[in-house]
């Protein structure tokens, strides 16, 4: 009797551990499907890079609105990740329709690309 009692114990706390590891795995796809920063200017949705620009052109705009909605459905100089305020430069010698810069810190700007 006692056999059987350990045994029904230990078998519960092993479904246990696999519903928990069921939720986790379901928690870290819902976090893969986050999308990466983007920028919505001149009717253009732009993905920031990791690449850091130093040959900025003119200033182009300033981001006014920010949230973390559908992109396509947003005005243009919105942000998903930038606050109001951020600013959005050209690229010297790349045309805004590929790719523009934003303005991450005093002298720091990462390249955005057209999606």
């Amino acid at each position: 009797m006692m056999l059987l009692l350990a045994l029904f114990l230990l078998t519960s706390c092993s479904a246990g551990q696999i519903s928990e590891k069921t939720e986790i795995t379901q928690i870290d796809s819902s976090i893969a499907s986050i999308s990466a920063p983007s920028v919505k200017w001149n009717d253009r949705i732009y993905h920031e890079t990791q690449e850091e620009v130093t040959d900025i052109g003119e200033e182009i705009g300033v981001i006014e609105t920010q949230s973390t909605d559908e992109i396509m459905e947003t005005p243009n100089n919105h942000a998903t990740s930038y606050s109001p305020g951020t600013k959005l430069f050209a690229i010297q010698g790349i045309d805004t329709s590929e790719a523009i810069a934003i303005q991450a810190g005093e002298k720091t700007y990462y390249k955005a690309v057209a999606k």
